[in-house]
């Protein structure tokens, strides 16, 4: 709580959070910057080793979160594509490419769709079906293997 003494301006409010988005913007960006399938020859929706699959998922999520709280839509298509490249023909997040991937993992990658659904993020770009119905996957994971 703020003292008497200490009372925020809200011009100095607004200072702190355009400092707290270009320190978010920062990481975001040094973050991203792991990734390199938007790079030609490379695999599209991984990380390079000696990461995971399942770490690429977790990028994409922070990723999702910070478009979320900051608004800025710079890396929105990126993550997408990487998202959707790793669904398979049978549209759940079991890639043919990801087969020896803990089934547990598969809960991870399923939960990144409700982020995208939930806060109508314009990420999905025509595509909020293909969303909805990998979301509705998740009760089904254990048995997608």
């Amino acid at each position: 709580m703020l003292g008497d003494t200490d009372r925020t301006t809200g011009a100095n409010l607004l200072q702190i959070l355009e400092s707290i988005k270009n320190a978010a913007s920062t990481v975001a960006h040094s973050m991203m910057s792991y990734y390199k399938g938007n790079q030609t020859g490379q695999a599209v929706g991984l990380l390079q080793p000696p990461y995971y699959w399942w770490l690429a998922g977790a990028m994409f999520d922070q990723m999702i979160h910070y478009w979320y709280y900051t608004g800025d839509k710079t890396y929105n298509q990126v993550v997408t594509q990487g998202l959707l490249a790793q669904t398979s023909p049978n549209n759940d997040f079991m890639p043919s490419n990801q087969t020896l991937t803990e089934v547990s993992l598969c809960y991870y990658y399923l939960l990144l769709p409700h982020d995208l659904i939930e806060p109508n993020m314009g990420m999905v770009d025509g595509r909020r079906e293909t969303m909805i119905k990998l979301s509705g996957l998740l009760p089904q994971c254990p048995l997608l293997r």
